[in-house]
């Protein structure tokens, strides 16, 4: 009965440390995965400044170019509309020299 006892014993010792083996690897490598996204996320809270200020930087100037795009178009029209107001009150006046 003692060997019977101390055969179970070893077999289940040696099952314990096989299971112990296996989540120890697994745990290293769970533990090699956060350490590398940690990493990455201090990464990405140093770069997260650096590209706001550029993306910031160029609608700035995609901002501004459309803006004097606009004014320039908006400048035109006026110009544009002041020629043909012009124009229709020349026609206004033609029309009433002949009635």
């Amino acid at each position: 009965i003692w060997r019977t006892y101390v055969e179970l014993f070893d077999r289940v010792l040696h099952d314990l440390r096989s299971s112990l083996k296996l989540y120890k690897e697994r745990t290293k490598k769970v533990s090699a995965k956060l350490e590398k996204s940690k990493s990455q996320l201090a990464a990405m809270k140093q770069k997260h400044p650096e590209q706001l200020a550029k993306l910031t930087t160029t609608l700035e100037v995609k901002f501004s170019q459309r803006q004097r795009e606009l004014e320039d178009q908006l400048q035109f029209r006026e110009s544009e509309n002041y020629a043909l107001k012009a124009h229709r009150q020349a026609q206004d006046k033609d029309i009433q020299m002949w009635f």
